[in-house]
């Protein structure tokens, strides 16, 4: 049965976004180079489908989300506020916008909310997803190295997905490209489930096989008070910036720390550093950004570009990205490392840079680390750099701006120089003379 959008909107939902064969299509452009685009619905079907897909960088990327539904009784679409309702008898599929203040990141994102109206036959609820150029990396428990390390995993991202670009991070806006920043598309957080009386519970998600699974305990399920709402969290986090914290400066450690990636050939206009923060409070530190060869034979990595910022203001919010300008130092198409440091003088918390958990793809490599007892001069200015590397993979929230190399093109021939046109005859003519004779003396 196809099922329409009414008619009758209203106008603040008419105003947020375009609708076309019966789908939703988010107005929102967060900047030309690095765009989200959301739709509500499937524009390839007749009627209304309950599922989400979102699209990055101009629609290069993607991933679509559709509930796979046992509830055989006919839907309603109805439009209440700002959210926009698919209601069956079992359950109901919510969709609405979620603000950067609730979600603590840079742009907000958007909740595919599940209300369960009873109990239902099994505690797994399941999503099918098709996707286009993205890696999903599961964000596990921290491993006791990381946490020795100076980092931290906070709750509702343990368990969760970060969803990052196949292959391409770093801002090519000035070659004609994208910004794809660290190369970070969105992020899926662990579910958060919640009953009619505030009981609360964690669920478990997985994604395999082009299948999202969230399993619900089972005890939560036999013992709930329904409906119970955000039966599958399904909040998706519009950011760029990782979902992890990594310490680059304590009250007594400098911890240098970056991960691999590819140049491309041109010169160095900007560093970036995502999600700096403090553990605590607000105060301010000195702070320096590098680029250094990466060498994987001897650990020994060769500096290419430098750039402190003193008394960088930072408090507990990580939604910001900080720019270092460069020198336009030279950069070609072969392995770095983007690191960073601060220092531990300046500050009585950690200093924090976000990350997330990597497969090693989309640019992002292992990991290199360094940790001193105060040292943040001598760590900074060591070149080569030489350190430990960690047994793991992750994305840094680090990127690089370029601007591309010159192109050599071909010879202009037209020169004060050329020969003109009719001497070229005269000696081709004179050529072919020569080698008659030739053959005539043969």
């Amino acid at each position: 049965m196809k099922l329409d959008i009414p008619e009758n909107l209203l106008q603040e939902l008419i105003d947020k976004y375009n609708i076309i064969s019966n789908t939703f299509i988010d107005r929102d452009i967060i900047e030309i180079h690095n765009e989200f685009e959301t739709e509500i619905g499937d524009v390839h079907s007749e009627g209304f489908q309950p599922q989400i897909k979102i699209k990055r960088w101009g629609n290069e990327c993607n991933a679509s989300f559709r509930l796979i539904d046992d509830d055989l009784s006919t839907p309603q679409i109805v439009v209440s506020g700002d959210k926009i309702k698919f209601i069956k008898n079992k359950k109901e599929v919510h969709f609405y916008k979620v603000t950067k203040e609730e979600l603590g990141n840079e742009n907000g994102g958007y909740e595919m909310e599940i209300i369960l109206k009873e109990k239902p036959a099994t505690n797994k609820i399941e999503m099918s997803i098709e996707t286009k150029g993205l890696d999903f990396w599961y964000q596990g428990e921290l491993t006791q190295e990381e946490k020795d390390r100076g980092a931290t995993r906070p709750e509702n991202v343990i368990g969760s997905y970060a969803v990052y670009h196949k292959s391409k991070r770093d801002d090519y806006s000035k070659r004609g490209g994208k910004n794809y920043k660290a190369g970070k598309a969105f992020h899926i957080y662990r579910p958060k489930i919640v009953d009619s009386n505030g009981w609360e519970v964690w669920g478990e998600l997985n994604i395999e096989n082009k299948i999202q699974t969230v399993t619900i305990p089972q005890d939560f399920i036999d013992n709930a008070v329904y409906p119970i709402r955000h039966a599958t969290g399904e909040t998706f986090g519009y950011e760029s910036i990782g979902a992890s914290d990594q310490s680059i400066a304590s009250s007594t450690n400098t911890f240098r720390v970056g991960n691999s990636f590819t140049g491309a050939a041109g010169t160095i206009d900007t560093l970036h550093a995502g999600g700096l923060n403090l553990q605590s409070g607000s105060d301010t530190i000195d702070i320096t950004v590098l680029v250094n060869i990466e060498n994987t034979v001897t650990d020994s990595h060769a500096l290419t570009a430098k750039v402190e910022r003193l008394n960088v203001s930072l408090d507990t919010t990580a939604v910001d990205w900080f720019v270092f300008t460069a020198a336009s130092e030279e950069i070609s198409a072969i392995s770095y490392i983007l690191n960073i440091l601060g220092d531990p003088a300046d500050i009585s918390t950690n200093a924090r840079i976000r990350f997330d958990a990597s497969g090693g793809s989309g640019g992002t490599g292992k990991i290199y680390s360094e940790i001193v007892a105060g040292g943040y001069v001598t760590l900074r200015d060591e070149d080569p750099w030489t350190e430990t590397d960690f047994s793991n993979t992750r994305a840094h929230s680090l990127y690089v701006t370029y601007t591309p190399a010159p192109i050599v093109g071909p010879v202009n021939i037209k020169t004060k120089n050329a020969v003109p046109r009719a001497n070229i005859k005269t000696k081709i003519k004179k050529v072919f003379a020569d080698i008659k004779t030739w053959n005539k003396i043969e």
